[in-house]
């Protein structure tokens, strides 16, 4: 993996820490300017029960906020698994 790609990867890491999702299950690639996410997602356990988020709302505003990253071209979050 290109060093650029590992730089982008943290970029975008940084950028969906800001959302309240837990990402301990969740793998994060990066490749030729596209974002690939796989592996299980779910909100956080405060978010869920304070601010009555909806897990797919917070992933569309998480993929939006990736899309304006210079560099980044597509973000492919079809490998997900949700868990409710």
């Amino acid at each position: 993996m290109p060093l650029e790609d590992k730089q982008m990867r943290r970029r975008i890491e940084r950028e969906i820490a800001k959302f309240p999702l837990d990402l301990t299950r969740m793998n994060i690639r990066f490749l030729d300017n596209c974002a690939y996410f796989e592996g299980r997602v779910r909100l956080m356990r405060t978010a869920a029960s304070a601010q009555h988020a909806h897990l797919d709302k917070v992933l569309e505003g998480a993929s939006q906020a990736i899309m304006h990253i210079p560099g980044v071209r597509e973000v492919n979050m079809f490998a997900l698994v949700k868990d409710y």
